[in-house]
């Protein structure tokens, strides 16, 4: 009798051990790599915050959360002139995706600067707004080579659901180097180059 009782002790106190393990607090597993937390698109300005942060961290799927179901991008005559093998007319949230995925993936780093102080980004009224902007980035490539794009853009907002997104992206022309003032390529010259492989 006493080696049953000293058995079934034996196994509940297994049992609480074991379950004492079981139910410990466990460490917070760390987030996967490359997730990057872009806040909620509440308004325009925070869309394209997220669309700048997403450019800087080469991170894809905030740049396709930014970009609206019914995007659309016009490029600049020049970029038009340069690339005419690419249906420009029909650019749509699909090839800026795609066209995203492969830019990200075949650079080392993107340095972007998509807010000029100097201009008063208007709220959006009715679920839309609309900003002129001059834009600046500098690209670096794999083998470290570094390239600017400077372009003036109307950047249209649009309110899709509950968050703000980019439905139209219109490039009007390049911009001077800040320094060196040499005419720049807009971001439909990477935009075409990237379309063309």
């Amino acid at each position: 009798m006493q080696r049953i009782v000293a058995a079934v002790l034996l196994i509940a106190g297994l049992a609480l051990t074991l379950s004492g393990c079981l139910f410990e607090p466990r460490s917070v597993e760390s987030p996967l790599a490359g997730i990057i937390d872009l806040p909620f698109a509440v308004d325009a300005r925070t869309a394209w915050n997220n669309a700048q942060t997403s450019l800087d961290e080469t991170y894809s799927s905030g740049w396709e959360d930014v970009i609206g179901d019914n995007f659309v991008y016009v490029p600049d005559s020049d970029t038009r002139n340069a690339y005419p093998d690419v249906d420009w007319d029909n650019w749509n949230a699909e090839q800026e995706i795609e066209f995203a995925n492969r830019f990200f993936s075949n650079i080392s780093g993107i340095d972007a600067d998509l807010f000029d102080e100097e201009w008063e980004t208007p709220d959006g009224s009715g679920g839309q707004a609309e900003w002129e902007i001059t834009y600046l980035l500098e690209v670096t490539d794999q083998a470290q080579s570094v390239q600017l794009y400077r372009g003036r853009a109307i950047i249209h907002f649009f309110l899709e659901g509950n968050e703000w997104v980019v439905d139209r992206w219109e490039d009007l022309h390049g911009e001077p180097h800040p320094e060196t003032q040499a005419l720049l390529l807009t971001m439909g010259g990477i935009r075409g180059a990237f379309a063309s492989k």
